[in-house]
């Protein structure tokens, strides 16, 4: 079967819809939010490959405010919870409305490519900010859950009226390590997991 779309197709956010946001928060019942720059700091960039030349574009980002909430679909009814909660806990991180952002291309390395990047690294001494230490990070990090929310535009195959495409919010989260719980991991990075 042939995709809809080839990897040569230029998907530009703001003409399909699409918004994202996204937070590191801790794995618990808490939720607390991953962004203390004394530990840790974000990245959200364009990246595009383009024959054997990569290029960076840093985007600008900044913490959802309710705007930013009110400017996304509303939320799938199993996510109304998730969106009520991400609203009160506000660790969501936003990009900033007036950037271009396009995407298109795979990671086969045959045909050119951008692709949208966030990374939570540790972050960099500067002056009285981030005088934390290897292990503190570690141990600040704890088990981290990556979280996601996004618009959606998705077909019901069982409404044949004109409301057959559905827009709505959705939340994706992804614990660190696919193959193992986030827990395992960093109490093993931490040498605290024992028999």
């Amino acid at each position: 079967m042939k995709s809809f779309y080839d990897s040569t197709k230029i998907i530009n956010f703001k003409k399909q819809e699409f918004k994202v946001a996204f937070a590191v928060e801790s794995y618990d019942d808490f939720r607390s939010g991953k962004d203390d720059p004394n530990y840790v700091r974000w990245v959200v960039q364009l990246t595009s490959i383009i024959g054997n030349v990569e290029k960076v574009l840093p985007l600008r980002f900044h913490k959802c405010t309710d705007a930013d909430y009110d400017s996304f679909f509303q939320p799938a009814a199993s996510f109304e919870l998730q969106m009520r909660l991400a609203r009160q806990r506000k660790n969501m991180f936003c990009i900033d409305e007036e950037q271009e952002i396009e995407v298109y291309g795979m990671n086969d390395q045959t045909v050119p490519l951008q692709r949208l990047d966030f990374m939570l690294l540790p972050c960099i001494k500067n002056g009285s900010v981030c005088n934390s230490t290897l292990a503190e990070k570690i141990e600040y990090l704890g088990s981290p859950d990556l979280v996601i929310m996004s618009n959606s535009i998705r077909f019901d195959s069982t409404d044949y009226t004109d409301n057959k495409l559905v827009k709505e919010t959705i939340f994706q989260n992804k614990q660190f390590f696919g193959d193992s719980p986030a827990f395992i991991n960093s109490l093993i990075s931490l040498n605290s997991l024992q028999d």
